[in-house]
């Protein structure tokens, strides 16, 4: 029997309003090249994908595919939508016609470790859900909205949720149907297993597989790929 197939879904659909630049932050440069860019990268250096399908605005839809021409990468480019989670399922259409798993990434997290994609992809073919992350290595307080502590929670039960997240082809179906049907927001792509009753497995991850949301968090990841610094 053959391994089951499995696709990358790179979601670039964000428009950069947090991070305060007329240039989404998935499209700036560092280098030579724009973060999106670096983190197909590392997606190709997984060597796991039978698919890698990105995402984008269709104001980018040309310019993206020209970079990853010039990068020698096969990808597939398919429209955004409003919000993160129709981008999401957008993506999951697309990837599920063909593919048994999917694991969904966040363009502007370009440090990620191969690695810790092949991890994910490994779990999933044993489990239907997975996220990559980290144990909270600080005390965690629960507060009000006017700022006073109201508890504890303690930082043993605590896991910081990165990308890739992922699922195999049923929960996959499960997911894109609750994104279409349910009306929910989910700032993460595995809440929307959560709420179907789907078991998530964590994968640990580096602390450093960040986000790319503030400016200080571009230039922070700017200086370590810069520099080829891995941590």
């Amino acid at each position: 029997m053959s391994e089951p197939t499995l696709a990358a879904i790179i979601v670039a659909g964000g428009s950069g309003k947090r991070f305060g630049s007329d240039t989404p932050k998935q499209y700036l440069l560092i280098g030579n090249d724009p973060v999106i860019v670096h983190t197909v990268r590392r997606f190709v250096v997984a060597g796991v994908f039978s698919r890698i399908i990105l995402v984008v605005h269709p104001d980018y839809h040309s310019v993206v595919r020209q970079w990853m021409e010039d990068e020698g990468v096969s990808v597939e480019v398919v429209e955004s939508g409003p919000e993160r989670q129709d981008s999401v399922a957008n993506g999951l259409e697309a990837a599920l016609s063909s593919c048994d798993r999917v694991l969904i990434h966040d363009a502007a997290r370009p440090l990620v470790d191969p690695k810790t994609i092949r991890l994910c992809a490994e779990v999933l073919l044993t489990h239907p859900a997975v996220v990559a992350g980290y144990y909270s290595r600080d005390t965690v307080k629960q507060v009000s909205d006017s700022g006073e502590v109201l508890g504890t929670i303690p930082r043993a039960g605590v896991f910081l949720a990165q990308t890739p997240q992922g699922f195999n082809r049923k929960t996959g179906l499960e997911v894109l149907r609750q994104i279409r049907q349910s009306g929910l927001a989910g700032t993460d792509d595995v809440f929307f297993a959560e709420k179907a009753g789907v078991p998530v497995q964590c994968v640990p991850a580096s602390p450093y597989n960040l986000k790319i949301t503030t400016r200080a968090d571009f230039d922070l990841v700017s200086t370590l790929i810069t520099h080829d610094i891995h941590l």
